[in-house]
C-alpha cells in the first residue's frame, strides 16, 4: 500500500507578527494537486494539526476545506492523531461520525492504541494512532507504568500493543525518538518538557513496519529507515532556513517491500537572513533583489545609530520579520552589560525609553511617544511611587 505523511501542518501560525495562514493555503494546495494525481492509499497527519489548542475560525475553515476535499471529492482516508500543540478533545470531536465517513483522528492519547485497519488487493495495513501525551497522562491513563520515565513508560506501552504479525504495521506518533544519529532540531518546535525527559527511543519500535512521526520540523529518519519525521509543512523560524520541506511518499509490500521519497514543497516566502550596510542594501536595484518577498531577518553591519532604518527598509523589502545588529567587536558581554547599566542609571526617563524602544523595534521613537513617556514619569514622580 501506499501513503502520504505530513506533520506539523500548525494552521494558523503567527510568526513575528505575520500570519502564515495564505502560505499553509498555499502549501496545502500543492498538498492536494499531488493527491489528485498520485491517489495513494490514505494521507497521515502526525499531530500538531493546528499551531494552538484554541485556533482560529480561519484556521479551522482551512482545514475543514483541505481534509473535506481529501476524503469527499478525492475519496482518500486521512489517518491523524493529537500532537503537543493541538486541544485533543477539540481536534476529536465527533471523530466517530467523522471515521465513518473516512477521518480517523485520535485527537488525545487513549490506551489501548486506537487501530484503524485498511483493505486493498488482498493487502491489509493495520495503523495505530497514538496521539501525543505527556508523562503524567501516560502514568494516569496506563497504572502500569506508574513510577516509569518516558522511555520505560513508551517502551512498556509500544511491547504490550498486540500487533497481528501477517498484516503490515505502522505507527503514527508524535515526540522526540532517538536513533543512532543526533536529530536537528530548530526553534519553533515546543520543548516538550523540562529537562528533556521526554525522549524515547527508537529501539521500541522495531515491531512496526513504518513509523509516521511529528514533532520535529526537519524531515529525517530515526535510528531507521523505516522510521522517519515528514517535518513542518513549511518554515516557521529562522533556524529552518534551510530545510527543505517534503511530503513523504511511502510504499509498504506485504512482503516487506519498502520505499519512501521525497515530495517537494514550495512555499511562496522562504525564510532567508541577510548582512550588510544600511546603505547598500537600500541601494540594491529592484531587478537584483532576489528576496525582496521573502521573510527576512536582516543584520545591519553598520556601527553608530541609523534613521528609521526598520521602515526605510520595508520599502525595498516589505516582509522583514526582524531587525539585528552585528555584534561590536571590542569588549565582552559582560563588560558591554555593566557599561550598559551603568549608563542608563545616568540617562532622562526619555532617553532611556528612547534606546529601548530602537532596541526593540529598529526604530526611533515618534517626538509624541517620548512626550508621553515623560508625562508618565512626570505623574508618577508626583505621586511619589
Amino acid at each position: 500500500m501506499r501513503f502520504f505523511h505530513l506533520a506539523d501542518l500548525h494552521i494558523g501560525k503567527m510568526v513575528n507578527g505575520y500570519s502564515m495562514i495564505d502560505d499553509q493555503r498555499v502549501l496545502l494546495d500543492q498538498v492536494l494537486d499531488h493527491l489528485r494525481k498520485e491517489r495513494p492509499d490514505g494521507l497521515i497527519l502526525a499531530g500538531d494539526i493546528y499551531d494552538r489548542r484554541n485556533p482560529s475560525v480561519e484556521a479551522i475553515a482551512l482545514f475543514d476545506a483541505f481534509i473535506s476535499q481529501v476524503i469527499l471529492d478525492l475519496g482518500i482516508p486521512v489517518l491523524a492523531i493529537g500532537g503537543n500543540h493541538d486541544g485533543g478533545e477539540r481536534l476529536g470531536f465527533a471523530n466517530g461520525i467523522q471515521a465513518k465517513a473516512g477521518l480517523h483522528l485520535v485527537g488525545n492519547f487513549t490506551w489501548p492504541i486506537p487501530k484503524v485497519r485498511l483493505e486493498k488487493n488482498g493487502e491489509v495495513v493495520d495503523i495505530y494512532l497514538m496521539a501525543y501525551a505527556d508523562l503524567a497522562v501516560l502514568h494516569a491513563l496506563v497504572p502500569e507504568t506508574a513510577g516509569m520515565n518516558y522511555p520505560e513508560a513508551m517502551d512498556w506501552i509500544l511491547s504490550h500493543t498486540a500487533l497481528d504479525p501477517s498484516v503490515i504495521n505502522v505507527l503514527v506518533a508524535h515526540g522526540v525518538v532517538t536513533g543512532d544519529a543526533p536529530l536537528i532540531e530548530s526553534d519553533s518546535e515546543r520543548v516538550l518538557s523540562i529537562g528533556g525527559t521526554e525522549y524515547w527511543q527508537s529501539s521500541s519500535l522495531k515491531a512496526f513496519d513504518y513509523v509516521a512521526l511529528g514533532h520535529l520540523h526537519r524531515a529525517q529518519k530515526s535510528g531507521s529507515t523505516r522510521i522517519r519525521y515528514a517535518g513542518s509543512l513549511m518554515q516557521y523560524s529562522f533556524s529552518e532556513e534551510k530545510h527543505h520541506k517534503v511530503m513523504l511518499d511511502v510504499h509498504l509490500g506485504a512482503s516487506g517491500e519498502f520505499d519512501v521519497q521525497e515530495i517537494p514543497l514550495e512555499a511562496p516566502h522562504h525564510f532567508v537572513t541577510i548582512k550588510g550596510m544600511f546603505d547598500a542594501l537600500l541601494a540594491v536595484p529592484e531587478a537584483a533583489r532576489v528576496h525582496k518577498e521573502d521573510y527576512l531577518r536582516v543584520i545591519l553591519e553598520d556601527q553608530g545609530s541609523l534613521l528609521e532604518p526598520m521602515q526605510r527598509l520595508k520599502g525595498v523589502y516589505p516582509n522583514i520579520m526582524l531587525l539585528e545588529r552585528a555584534a561590536q567587536a571590542a569588549g565582552t558581554v559582560s563588560d558591554k552589560l555593566v557599561s550598559s547599566a551603568q549608563g542608563a542609571r545616568k540617562m532622562q526617563p526619555q532617553a532611556l525609553f528612547a534606546q529601548f524602544f530602537e532596541q526593540v523595534t529598529g526604530e526611533e521613537p515618534t517626538e509624541k511617544m517620548t512626550a508621553i513617556v515623560g508625562e508618565i514619569f512626570q505623574d508618577v514622580q508626583k505621586e511619589g511611587v
